[in-house]
């Protein structure tokens, strides 16, 4: 393991969605993931893309836009990527940083079999969703 990847795995246990897992299962993980940064207002995602990873902010801050409207923002520790990625679609938003960005990109051939070794986190996730989901149909009345 290198040190960068010893770094990206600690920097990734102190977020919530990563709280539960293994020092040992996040080098894991750390040593089949990239890091990716971005500038200010760059597509990161396209909106009918196919889904190939599961980013993760490490820093910086994205709008969620579908449609032309921006319907959410995420920042540390938020993730996006996941729902074009686990079901084998296209995408359903753009995703443009508000500030510059720093990630892990989790390649898709990754992501099932860490969700699977790692219930917490997708019991993290699903929460996740479910919040994005009450806050959607809340936006929408």
């Amino acid at each position: 393991m290198t040190t960068a990847q010893a770094d990206l795995a600690e920097r990734l246990a102190k977020l919530a969605l990563f709280a539960d897992v293994p020092k040992h299962e996040l080098e894991e993980l750390a040593a089949h993931c990239e890091e990716a940064r971005f500038g200010e207002g760059e597509f990161v995602v396209r909106q009918g893309d196919q889904g190939h990873a599961l980013y993760v902010i490490l820093e910086g801050e994205v709008g969620v836009v579908i449609d032309d409207v921006e319907r959410a923002t995420l920042s540390i520790g938020g993730f996006f990527g996941e729902v074009a990625l686990l079901l084998d679609e296209s995408g359903i938003a753009d995703i443009v940083t508000r500030t510059p960005l720093h990630c892990i990109v989790i390649p898709a051939d990754e992501v099932e079999d860490f969700l699977i070794t790692n219930p917490r986190v997708m019991l993290n996730m699903l929460r996740t969703e479910a919040r994005r989901v009450r806050t959607a149909t809340e936006w929408h009345n």
